[in-house]
This record gives C-alpha cells, sequence and structure tokens, in this order.
C-alpha cells in the first residue's frame, strides 16, 4: 500500500486548486474570523452566537473563549493569519507524531482545515501531545477522543477547569439558544460533511459503538468524525493517528455523508477481521486497515525479510535499525493453519541460569501442554551445568552451551543458532523460572492467528506465589528511569492490542521476555535483541522497535504463565542492573529526557531508601547509572555468536 498517498495528494492538489480563496479573497481563514468575532463579542459583553463573518455564524461552546480571548488584542487580519500559521505548525507536528510520510500534509482534511483557520487542527495536535485539557476546551467533542484512549486525568482537569470558567462563560445564553445554533449551523454549513441529518447521526453513533468492540481508541478518534450531529470536513484529520486505506480514501473525497458511510464500513471490516479471521473475505480485507505508516528503506532488507539470518541491533543505533516489509503473506499463513500444525514450526527457548531445577520445571510444563512446540533449546548459561538430555524428550530438547554467560539477549541468539531456519515459524522465548498452564501455548497461537497483521504476542504472567497478576500491560516510564509491570487501562478483552503509533515519552508500552511469541519473519526484520542489554530491558527495546514500525503488541489473557519472582537475582544486584538498562534505554531512545528523569529517579531512590532504611536503594541505582555511562555504545555484528561484547561479557560466578 505504498502508492496509497498519491491519491491522496491528488485530491489535496485538486482542493488547494478548486478552493474559494482562489476566487474571493476574503474566504480565507474564514472560520478564524468567525472565532475571532465571536470571542470579540463576548468580550465586548454581547451575544456571540449572533456575531457573524460574511453571512456565517459562530457556533462553539463558550469553554473556547478563553483560549481564543487572547487574540483579540491583535487585529482581525493579524490573528486569522496566526490562526492559519498555528494550524500548519499543528499539521506538520499532527504527521510527525503519527509517524506518517511528509506527503500527508496534503491530506484534504488538513489542507482544509489549515486554509480555513479552523481550531480543530491545534485542538487535535494538543490532544496528541501533552495538552490535553486544552485541546479539550478549544474543540469539547475531542472528548470521545480521550475517553477512548482511558485519558482519565486529562477528561477530569478538563472538568474541574469547565467547572470553574462557568462562572464567567456564557454557558446560560449557549445552551438557551442551542437549539437555534444548531438549526442555523445546519443551514450555513449545508449539513456539513456527515450530513447533519439524524440517520447519519445514528449511523454513526452504531458505528463507533461496534468498533470499540474491538479497538476503543479507534473508536474514541472516530467518534469525534461522526458522533456529533454536524461536522466539518476539517474534522476528519482526527483519523490520522490510526489512518488506512479504507479511511484514507473515504474520507478525503469531499462527498457528504461519505466520512459516516466510511467508519461504518471500516467497522464491518475490523468485526470481521476480529471475530472470523479465518474466512476469505477477511484474509483479503485485512490489507486495507492496516496502518499507512513511514517506512524507511535498507540496504540489507531485503535478506534480513527473508529469514535467512538473524542479525544484532547497533546499540545506540536507532536510526541504523533494519526496515521491515508489511508481511501480507504472514496473515494468511498463520490465519488459515490448524493451532496443531503452528505448534509442531513453533520452537521454545529458554535461557537458563542459576538453579537447575527451576529449567527443568519449565521444561516439564511446556511438554505436558495441550499442544506440543516443534523443539525446545535451553542455553546453559551455568552456573549450575543443565544436564543432557535423556529419554522420549530427547529428540525434541536441545542444549546449547556457550561456555560463557551471554545474558538473556545474547542467549536467545544462540538458541537461535541452534535452530533450523524456517522463515514462516514462530519463537516461543520462556523464563527458566515459569512454568505454563496446559493451554498457554495453544492460546498464544490462537491469539497470533486472530492478529490481523505480524505483531509480538504475551501471554498474562501471573506471580506463582500469591496469583496475583504479575505483568499486564506493563510500561517504560523514561522520565522515571523505571518500569511498571501493571499499569492497565480499559476493558479485560481476552486479546488486548497495542497497535504500532509514535511511542511516547511519558509511557511505551512493552511486552515481557518472560514468555513472548515472535514470529520468524518479525524478529528476523527487527534485527534480533540487542545484544548490549546483558540482562533487562531487551524485551522494552524489542517493543518499542516493532512499535515504531508499525507492528502491534498483543497480549493474550487466556495463555497464563506462572512465574516465580526473583528467582535468579538478589534485590539489590536486580536494582542495579534494571538502573542501568533504564538509563541505556532512556539515552538510546529518548536523551534529550536524560537529565530530569536522572534528577527524579535519584530523588525517588533517596525516597525509597530514606523510606525503608535501607541505602542500597540508593546507592544500587547510581552503580547502575554509572555502569551505564562507562557501558560501550556499538555492539558489533560480527560477536552476535558469542553474544558478547566488550564489557558486557560475564563470567560464571
Amino acid at each position: 500500500m505504498r502508492w496509497l498517498p498519491l491519491p491522496v495528494i491528488v485530491i489535496g492538489a485538486w482542493l488547494l486548486a478548486n478552493h474559494p480563496l482562489m476566487h474571493h479573497g476574503y474566504e480565507l481563514g474564514t472560520d478564524a474570523h468567525i472565532y475571532y468575532r465571536g470571542a470579540l463579542a463576548w468580550l465586548d459583553g454581547g451575544d456571540p452566537w449572533q456575531a457573524a463573518y460574511h453571512g456565517l455564524h459562530f457556533a462553539a461552546p463558550p469553554w473556547a473563549f478563553p483560549l481564543l480571548a487572547p487574540f483579540v488584542a491583535l487585529r482581525e487580519s493579524q490573528a486569522v493569519e496566526l490562526w492559519m500559521a498555528l494550524d500548519a505548525v499543528a499539521a506538520a507536528y499532527i504527521v510527525r507524531r503519527c509517524g506518517l510520510s511528509w506527503l500527508w500534509l496534503l491530506f484534504p482534511p488538513l489542507v482544509h482545515g489549515v486554509l480555513n483557520g479552523n481550531p480543530a487542527i491545534v485542538s487535535l495536535a494538543l490532544i496528541l501531545g501533552v495538552a490535553r485539557p486544552l485541546g479539550l476546551l478549544l474543540r469539547p467533542q475531542m472528548g470521545f477522543a480521550l475517553l477512548g484512549d482511558g485519558r482519565w486525568r486529562a477528561l477530569a482537569v478538563t472538568a474541574v477547569l469547565g467547572v470553574v470558567l462557568i462562572a464567567v462563560l456564557p454557558v446560560g445564553t449557549f445552551l438557551a439558544e442551542l437549539p437555534m445554533i444548531m438549526a442555523r449551523y445546519a443551514i450555513e454549513s449545508q449539513g456539513g460533511s456527515t450530513g447533519g441529518t439524524p440517520l447519519a447521526l445514528g449511523v454513526g453513533v452504531v458505528s463507533v459503538l461496534a468498533l470499540a468492540t474491538v479497538d476503543r481508541r479507534e473508536a474514541g478518534f472516530l467518534a469525534t468524525i461522526v458522533a456529533v450531529p454536524i461536522n466539518g470536513w476539517y474534522a476528519s484529520a482526527a483519523a490520522l493517528p490510526f489512518i488506512n486505506p479504507i479511511l484514507a480514501v473515504g474520507l478525503a473525497l469531499p462527498i457528504v455523508g461519505l466520512p459516516t458511510a466510511t467508519i461504518a464500513a471500516y467497522a464491518t471490516v475490523r468485526l470481521l477481521i476480529r471475530w472470523a479471521p479465518t474466512a476469505r473475505p477477511a484474509r483479503l480485507l485485512a490489507p486495507l486497515v492496516e496502518p499507512c505508516r513511514r517506512r524507511r528503506a535498507s540496504g540489507g532488507d531485503k535478506e534480513r525479510a527473508g529469514g535467512s539470518s538473524f542479525s544484532t541491533v547497533q546499540a545506540g543505533s536507532d536510526d541504523a535499525r533494519p526496515i521491515p516489509r508489511m508481511i501480507a503473506t504472514f496473515r494468511t499463513m498463520h490465519s488459515s493453519e490448524p493451532v496443531a500444525q503452528l505448534a509442531a514450526r513453533t520452537h521454545v527457548i529458554i535461557v537458563h541460569y542459576g538453579d537447575v531445577g527451576l529449567t527443568q520445571r519449565a521444561v516439564a510444563s511446556v511438554l505436558s501442554g495441550s499442544e506440543q512446540p516443534g523443539l525446545i533449546v535451553v542455553v546453559d548459561n551455568g552456573p549450575g551445568a543443565y544436564p543432557e538430555p535423556e529419554g522420549d524428550s530427547a529428540a525434541r530438547l536441545i542444549v546449547a552451551r556457550p561456555g560463557r554467560n551471554t545474558g538473556f539477549a545474547g542467549g536467545v541468539t544462540v538458541g537461535l543458532e541452534s535452530l533450523p531456519q524456517d522463515p514462516s515459524g514462530l519463537i516461543w522465548l520462556l523464563n527458566n523460572d515459569a512454568i505454563t498452564d496446559r493451554d498457554a501455548l495453544r492460546e498464544l497461537l490462537a491469539t497470533a492467528r486472530r492478529a490481523h497483521g505480524p505483531a509480538l504476542v504475551s501471554s498474562l504472567v501471573l506471580d506463582e506465589t500469591t496469583g496475583a497478576v504479575w505483568f499486564e500491560r506493563p510500561r517504560f516510564l523514561p522520565w522515571r528511569l523505571e518500569s511498571r509491570h501493571w499499569m492497565f487501562r480499559g476493558q479485560h478483552l481476552p486479546d488486548d492490542v497495542e497497535v504500532g503509533r509514535v511511542v511516547s515519552w511519558r509511557s511505551v508500552p512493552y511486552l515481557p521476555g518472560c514468555s513472548l511469541l515472535v514470529p520468524n519473519r518479525l524478529l528476523a526484520s527487527l534485527g534480533g535483541l540487542d545484544l548490549s542489554f546483558f540482562m533487562y530491558g531487551e524485551d522494552v527495546d524489542l517493543s518499542i522497535r516493532a512499535l515504531r514500525l508499525g507492528y502491534g503488541l498483543v497480549l493474550s489473557r487466556r495463555s497464563i504463565v506462572r512465574h516465580r519472582t526473583s528467582s535468579g537475582t538478589r534485590p539489590a544486584e536486580r536494582e542495579r542492573m534494571v538502573s542501568e538498562t533504564s538509563f541505556r534505554l532512556t539515552a538510546k531512545y529518548y536523551p534529550w529526557l536524560l537529565p530530569l528523569a536522572l534528577v527524579g529517579a535519584v530523588a525517588t531512590g533517596c525516597k525509597n531508601a530514606v523510606a525503608r532504611r535501607e541505602r542500597w536503594w540508593l546507592t544500587t541505582r547510581l552503580e547502575g547509572y554509572r555502569a551505564a555511562l562507562k557501558a560501550p555504545g556499538i555492539v558489533s555484528n560480527q560477536k552476535r555468536r558469542t553474544g558478547v561484547s566488550g564489557g558486557n561479557e560475564r563470567s560464571w560466578p
């Protein structure tokens, strides 16, 4: 679908050439003129909803006035020019934030909003950024997007601000005139982009409610387009965070009522793929709902995507990472293949360290599952030598002995090299201190079949001792140099999906390597695990790269794995290693944030040390940060067999 932006650009160019401003100069920035006059009328004590510009009346809710009032200090022409400039900057930010090609700046709803100086473009940029309450005050219907995204704090802050502002805003006048305002707006906008009829509104509401059963975030953003009585064409820009072929074509064409029909069709396709993934229509339509995100070419991409080898990632070299092709065949192969056959092409890698009994227990739990994997590779990182396999399992169990402790990422790489090359197969990474429920692999594979694109799939990880959730929708917080195992917002659906997107510096979703199913093609295209992470952090790094390239992160809640927490590492040593990897992850992806994050992390260490009366909560953090600063910045691809490089090599205790 790389060609998709072409018709969008053509339509955008047509819109530019045929915009009324080419014939009537006064129509440039029409909406900015209307908003300016409405704010001016409010400040003068008049009725803002009687203010008009060339017969078009102000119709926005009163909560936007505090944000519009500063523009009244300028002359009207200057305010209009400023609004158009802000919209242009906001449009560039939206495109960049959504990971799209710059060609999407000509997406017609964006063009329409910028040319009219409508605050909707600025509002969307604020919603996608950090100033969400301001974006919601400027355009209250964006509350649907925040609701779908689970931004409860932003909603609460906006609600408090809205209540406080009632004292100074003409809310009573607005409510009294609302029927007249809506009726007049329907006439002046000629139905807007959605049609403005009760039927169109009903179809839009039903469509987004149905879509919410599949993806609540998408439903929230699309609700801002069709779940309101009347909307302008510019409102369709809200679909850019997850734009795909269906939405791009349907929302780009300037036809009244087409946005509602497009979103209804999109919701239907998503429901079909969600509930009947093996059906032929679902397989044929699935490419039409894949994100149109930017992917850069790579000279070695063809070889890597073919699965011929597993290469390592240059540590600290985010821009040099391999770029995959969208694997259209992945869906056809995995969604139509029986789980039993798929299980036979799934190989398990367990990195052994420490207690041999724990690793043997993990292997036994896999062998006792309802679905049997192809091969099980145990990578012996010591110090207790893992015994050679015997009995019935000997033919399926491989013990790889690198001769040193290579760490988790290095151990996985050694395990991959011990397996036969199968580009269409899958790899199941499993901790040696975890045990799997009987149907854990079956449910992982069932979830992989339901995924409508290449994705990482993780089990729901429980604490073996307490039975409580140990890993569910974990988050890495770069601004705190910390991770959180359990940061769930939303519905507990059987499959919980994080769609590829621009990753926020505030909260980075990831899947734990404790139980992680990875397609061979996807792992090869991502370049494997980053060997510069000895222990902890490699799963966060892999997830960030997958998200940035448009792949999904899927949690399979029916696949249960029980983890014995802190079984192989002392608390102080674990705190030191986690601090080191958190520092390095932030330095790799968010270097600009590091100074502020370091101050906050040290303050947190001091608080923990005082509260728990143990100095090591601070000293081990400092040791970890110091080790991260001394670590080499690049790992050679030539050393992927040993899985270590320079300062990361560690001998057995």
